[in-house]
């Protein structure tokens, strides 16, 4: 099934391949840059990306994918396609793949996943959820009869999800990630700073002084926008309490999302979840003092993983590798 053994996650921000045996081969941005009327390609990848903001209206900066799904069905071909000859040569089989699709995916929206892989040279496909891919990436052995439990914190969307016997048992998903938290920053500023940023200025904040919990000092940042009341340049310090104030509303609703699913889940299963910690996938999972919250409001400890970002893909692709040595365990869906 696997002869190339790559394994692609979509993502709202970024797309990933990883390789069973060479690790993460492509982590850029899936965005694409097309003129609106002639629907011509003007740039991808992190061309596109560092555009946001700062195009006419006559060009449209977007991410095809959304949370794992199909937005826009030629684009989001084109991106894929890109990234995949990266990665291939002339002498290479057209290759397999492990795609992981979030847990909630509808026949329809799996249908135009299928068309866009196909369309991009893959021959043969195999489907995994994003959870179990995650949970994989994580080290959980998913044979094991204890219960762990996966939140993953993206771009478009958190989902959590509690795993057992390598299946999903209890699963929510909100519309809110890092995308929400940039929204959030740029709201604040307009409001307690009259200044209006970018797209790429709050996710600049958001990494390097975003905070859920204080800090032990606060820090700070220049950021540069415009001023609401005089439409001129506006120099302003911000610092990681601004952030944590914006930031708040979200951090409540992530964790609320977390806690729905561990209402869900038997007394059996909380015990191991108790035991074993809750494990943070996703981009913005990295937040800082995100763990703390989720920890303090639920009691468990909360993990971060090393490799956050990318757990996905890392996982799908660790998947081929025990479903090669193990044909029986139930881990994909293959077309």
């Amino acid at each position: 099934m696997f002869n190339s053994e790559i394994a692609i996650d979509f993502g709202a921000k970024n797309i990933k391949i990883s390789s069973v045996n060479k690790g993460v081969l492509i982590n850029e941005p899936s965005f694409i840059a097309v003129e609106k009327k002639s629907r011509e390609v003007l740039a991808t990848g992190r061309e596109a990306y560092q555009m946001l903001g700062r195009t006419s209206n006559k060009v449209l900066v977007e991410a095809p994918f959304a949370g794992g799904r199909i937005k826009s069905f030629s684009e989001a071909e084109f991106v894929l396609n890109k990234y995949i000859k990266r990665i291939s040569t002339e002498k290479m089989f057209l290759p397999a793949a492990a795609v992981s699709l979030p847990f909630g995916v509808t026949e329809t929206e799996r249908i135009a996943a299928t068309s866009v892989i196909e369309n991009a040279g893959i021959r043969k496909i195999a489907y995994i959820y994003e959870p179990l891919a995650a949970a994989i990436g994580a080290g959980m052995d998913l044979e094991s009869d204890e219960a762990f439990m996966i939140a993953d914190i993206g771009a478009s969307k958190t989902y959590s999800a509690i795993i057992s016997k390598g299946k999903i048992i209890a699963y929510n998903e909100i519309n809110v990630g890092g995308i929400a938290m940039d929204n959030e920053i740029i709201k604040y500023m307009r409001k307690k700073y009259d200044t209006e940023i970018g797209f790429l200025s709050a996710e600049e904040l958001k990494f390097t002084i975003g905070s859920i919990t204080p800090r032990e000092k606060p820090i700070y940042c220049h950021v540069k926008g415009k001023n609401l009341k005089e439409d001129l340049p506006k120099d302003i310090i911000v610092t990681s309490e601004d952030t944590r104030a914006a930031l708040s509303g979200i951090a409540e609703r992530i964790s609320a999302s977390i806690l729905r699913t561990l209402s869900d889940a038997s007394a059996a299963n909380v015990g191991d979840i108790a035991k074993n910690g809750i494990f943070l996938a996703g981009g913005a999972s990295l937040i800082f003092g995100l763990d703390g919250f989720i920890a303090q409001v639920s009691g468990m400890d909360v993990h971060t993983m090393l490799n956050a970002e990318e757990a996905v893909a890392i996982g799908a692709a660790k998947a081929i590798s025990l479903w090669n040595k193990n044909k029986n365990l139930d881990l994909f869906d293959i077309d």
